[in-house]
């Protein structure tokens, strides 16, 4: 049975905002829950990880998801990481903004966008289904849609803190502000798709679409990088600029998050699985799994069917 979890208030209003500093997290958060409220989870620094609709997902800096009533989740955040929580009831927002989340319609931007991997879940679905939640989402952000977004949530949490005349008022609006920004910024992402792109990001774009199509095949950077007419060094920092994390680092979670998967809807062994992603030593494969996701192969091979995680 998942526990729901109430609210935790800081005032008499259907907001609050929290800051937390990782590793360290409640339990109410770090173990499998749900609740009735929604919550918005945001990355401003290192990366952390969530138990989402069965599957594991990497949070990097700079990712905001959105956490709909009665989905089941548990969070893990890693040392350094520094997150923020904005959980409210729907009765928080205005009814336009409610028909706003209600009504949006899934949007893939990864193909043309790699640094905006917006993915849509639902919390009732394996995850092969086709069948998707009309408003819990995940997106990465980067720039100046980050630095708005931390922005405003600071904002929030000082409203919160200092209590001044009208705080109530202010975090509302606040709230809404943050909102209104995440839809603009899904909205202008999604009618921009054919736009231009530099050749970056295309050099990106094309390393990560290698990368996905066959995680098997080992993959040189460094031949790659020569190829482009650039030094490694470069090529590593240009990757990095792009999608927060090192291209090693990447390879690696992409990998991990394949093995997750294959833990919990295979019958195969640890040594197939990880031939099946492109690591042929074991023990490799038990050690970085571990780095990544803070436990053993075999822990998440002895509980295939844990109900709402992986």
């Amino acid at each position: 049975m998942i526990a729901y979890q109430e609210r935790v208030k800081a005032d008499s209003s259907d907001i609050t905002i929290a800051q937390y500093t990782g590793p360290v997290l409640p339990d109410r958060m770090a173990s499998l829950h749900r609740h009735k409220f929604c919550e918005i989870i945001f990355i401003s620094q290192g990366y952390g990880e969530l138990f989402y609709c069965r599957e594991h997902i990497v949070l990097l800096a700079g990712s905001l998801v959105f956490i709909a009533p009665e989905e089941a989740h548990a969070v893990s955040l890693r040392t350094g990481c520094e997150a923020y929580t904005c959980h409210f009831d729907r009765n928080a927002t205005s009814e336009k903004l409610n028909r706003l989340l209600e009504d949006r319609a899934p949007i893939s931007l990864t193909e043309h966008h790699p640094e905006y991997m917006l993915s849509w879940t639902d919390g009732d679905s394996p995850p092969d289904s086709q069948r998707q939640s009309k408003y819990s989402h995940r997106v990465q952000l980067l720039g100046t849609d980050k630095d708005h977004i931390l922005s405003i949530l600071q904002a929030l949490e000082a409203e919160q803190n200092t209590q001044d005349v009208g705080y109530l008022g202010m975090k509302q609006c606040y709230l809404e502000q943050l909102l209104i920004t995440l839809n603009r910024i899904l909205e202008g992402q999604s009618k921009s798709t054919m736009d231009y792109h530099s050749w970056k990001e295309d050099m990106v774009n094309s390393v990560l679409s290698q990368i996905e199509a066959d995680i098997t095949i080992p993959f040189d950077f460094n031949a790659f990088a020569q190829s482009q007419g650039i030094t490694p060094t470069y090529f590593r920092s240009i990757f990095k600029s792009i999608v927060n994390m090192s291209p090693i680092d990447y390879l690696n979670h992409v990998r991990i998050s394949k093995a997750l998967e294959l833990l919990q809807v295979t019958n195969l062994s640890i040594s197939e699985i990880a031939s099946r992603v492109g690591i042929y030593d074991a023990n490799y494969f038990s050690r970085l799994f571990k780095k990544v996701t803070g436990y053993p192969p075999r822990y998440f091979k002895s509980i295939p069917n844990q109900e709402g995680m992986l």
